[in-house]
C-alpha cells in the first residue's frame, strides 16, 4: 500500500531532498489502511509534497493551483 499511495501521490527525489522522501513513506505507512481523508490532510502538510508541488511559492493573489490538480 506504500507504494501505490507513492504512485498516487508522486513525488521524487529529483526535486526533493532524500530525508524528505522518508518522512513521507513513513507518513504513507503510518496512514496505507486508514482513512483517506487522514492521508489526503497530512499530505497536505508533507514537505515533500510542499517541495514537489511547490506550494510554498502560493500566495492569495497568485495560487498554485499544482496541488488541486494533483488531488483531483
Amino acid at each position: 500500500m506504500t507504494l501505490y499511495w507513492h504512485d498516487w501521490f508522486a513525488t521524487s527525489t529529483a526535486a526533493v531532498e532524500q530525508r524528505h522522501m522518508m518522512v513521507q513513506n513513513q507518513t504513507f505507512r503510518t496512514n496505507a489502511l486508514g482513512s483517506f481523508h487522514t492521508l489526503v490532510r497530512a499530505m497536505t502538510t508533507d514537505p515533500a509534497m510542499i517541495l514537489w508541488l511547490n506550494q510554498n511559492d502560493n500566495s492569495r493573489w497568485n495560487p498554485n493551483e499544482n496541488y488541486a490538480r494533483e488531488v483531483m
